[in-house]
């Protein structure tokens, strides 16, 4: 048996490979976003991992055929737009709309299950930093459209940024999404127009009840857990 024969079964029997393989390409591409501003090329890497995540969530949250059938559909549907927006160089932000359906309703499915679920194991702990930062994604779709619409939504204030250089431009916006989830809030870019401002506002908030309400659940599952396995 080869290696890779190996881990595939391995992954199969604990039942845990989806959420531990969406969790990788989850990091990797928030690691590639990073580099977009100095490596143009890394947007169209970026932009591919971005296509795994969706494949690899959709995965991990679809529980029937139909359902699979369906989220091919939808992600060869955002494969055209994101082509047509290489070729035709069409505004990035408006074709990836439909990125805000796509993780929205990932987002909602998976953290659905996971209040559902009575018994906390890797499988569960991994599901639920996916959602996390599922939701980080989907704020991120959401800035994406509001900036398309209004390029005077968000205001990058740093004093060595240039007035040319757009949030968009330099993947800003992905930046500002997590920086904002977490309510860490740097200033360097900032939420002008009052949607972009209501998104923020709702995105912290978002961000705060996932971890007091979902987080705080399964530690106390695991703690009943560990006592019954200890009694």
């Amino acid at each position: 048996m080869t290696w890779q024969r190996w881990i595939r079964r391995a992954l199969r029997e604990s039942g845990t490979g989806h959420f531990h393989v969406l969790l990788a390409t989850l990091l990797s591409v928030i690691f590639l976003k990073g580099f977009e501003a100095e490596h143009p090329w890394v947007h169209n890497v970026s932009n591919m991992g971005i296509g795994l995540v969706l494949i690899a969530a959709w995965r991990s949250t679809s529980d029937s055929r139909k359902a699979r059938v369906v989220g091919w559909v939808v992600l060869a549907a955002w494969g055209l737009l994101k082509l047509g927006s290489w070729v035709w160089e069409l505004d990035e932000g408006k074709t990836d709309s439909l990125l805000i359906l796509i993780f929205g309703w990932i987002v909602v499915r998976m953290v659905l299950a996971l209040m559902r679920r009575e018994q906390v194991s890797a499988q569960i702990i991994s599901g639920s930093l996916c959602a996390y930062l599922l939701i980080g994604f989907w704020f991120w779709a959401a800035y994406g459209l509001v900036y398309a619409l209004d390029h005077a939504a968000f205001l990058p204030i740093a004093s060595d940024v240039k007035p040319a250089s757009l949030p968009e431009e330099r993947g800003d916006l992905f930046y500002f999404s997590f920086v904002t989830l977490t309510s860490l809030g740097y200033g360097d870019v900032t939420p002008v127009s009052a949607m972009a401002r209501t998104l923020a506002i709702l995105q912290v908030i978002f961000g705060q009840f996932y971890l007091a309400v979902l987080i705080a659940r399964q530690v106390g599952l695991y703690l009943v857990q560990k006592r019954g396995d200890q009694a």
